[in-house]
């Protein structure tokens, strides 16, 4: 089955949701592009038309997305990691990790204790996908570039039944201790004796 090349999923047939670009989209396509800096411009360099979702298309082209994308500093520059390569989809995948969530997976975890099952929620809130992306930008580490390259396409992650590891999203949101710098200076005990005139 042929997949939208913006964010990876499959073109489901007969869905009115899906569009096929000609012509002019695909030099619109290629610009924006090249603007985002994210090398899908060779992708489209030898076709005529391309079927893609209707949402992520007015997404690709739109000036404000992509003026947020060059503001966050540069994200799609970042070295090509495992998760950009390997095929994404949103209803196969954790959009947090990038794992494929198997059945294998799913079926140990029913066998687990339920305190030690790491549960995989349906986004159900179009209100996930701007909260996950605030926490993955604060965290500026590799892992939110790679949260922030793999929604930053989708305008809402409910349609495309995305799904996460309840793990993930509590690391998410856990402090990057690799960017925190250290306290320097006296410890408090020291401070308190200082002042103390014995």
């Amino acid at each position: 089955m042929a997949t939208c090349f913006i964010c990876n999923n499959e073109l489901e047939n007969g869905n009115d949701g899906v569009v096929e670009v000609k012509e002019k989209g695909m030099e619109s396509f290629r610009r924006a592009s090249i603007q985002r800096k994210d090398g899908k411009v060779n992708i489209l360099m030898d076709k005529i038309s391309i079927k893609v979702h209707k949402k992520c298309q007015k997404n690709c082209v739109n000036a404000k997305l992509i003026t947020a994308v060059l503001k966050r500093g540069s994200i799609t520059e970042s070295p090509i990691t495992r998760s950009i390569i390997t095929p994404f989809s949103f209803k196969r995948n954790c959009f947090l990790c990038g794992l494929e969530i198997t059945k294998e997976f799913l079926e140990h975890q029913k066998r687990l204790p339920v305190h030690l099952r790491n549960v995989v929620y349906q986004v159900r809130t179009n209100s996930v996908r701007e909260t996950v992306l605030q926490q993955a930008e604060k965290r500026g580490d590799d892992w939110g570039k790679d949260i922030i390259l793999r929604i930053l396409p989708v305008s809402e992650l409910p349609p495309v039944d995305a799904q996460y590891h309840n793990e993930c999203m509590k690391n998410l949101y856990k402090r990057n201790k690799a960017n925190e710098k250290k306290k320097r200076g006296k410890y408090p005990t020291e401070i308190a004796c200082n002042g103390m005139h014995l």
